[in-house]
């Protein structure tokens, strides 16, 4: 009596398994943005727009073309992805870092950031919302 596994058995495992694999890889990808990412952004603009609002200070923002962070004062804030294109106050910007404002009125400047995964986040004047893929 053969104990082993005929190939017919040994395809259909495999096929089985790929499926599952193939089921499972969309949520593996760890480079794409995530709500939570957003969330964690606005949680950030929401902190900076506090300390404008105590020290009655505008608070510079920077961001550059190709970096997967945005800079305040002397901390670098992660971002889920490098970002890939940047309108600060309709003007697109060009090379190099891009500054936006939040003021001590808790306004800031409206912002556009595209990912390299090809997410936006567009900024309202006290948070920023998840928009569209373009």
């Amino acid at each position: 009596m053969n104990r082993g596994l005929t190939l017919v058995e040994l395809l259909i495992v495999l096929l089985i398994f790929s499926l599952g694999w193939f089921a499972l890889l969309p949520r593996l990808d760890l480079t794409r943005a995530t709500p939570d990412s957003w969330q964690t952004l606005n949680s950030h603009l929401t902190a900076i727009r506090q300390a404008a609002i105590e020290s009655g200070v505008r608070q510079k923002i920077s961001f550059a073309p190709g970096q997967d962070y945005f800079q305040w004062q002397d901390e670098r804030l992660r971002l889920s992805a490098p970002v890939s294109r940047i309108m600060v106050n309709s003007q697109q910007a060009l090379s190099g870092p891009s500054n936006f404002f939040i003021y001590p009125t808790g306004h800031m400047d409206e912002v556009l950031l595209v990912l390299s995964t090809g997410e936006s986040m567009r900024s309202e004047p006290l948070s920023c919302l998840m928009i569209q893929s373009e």
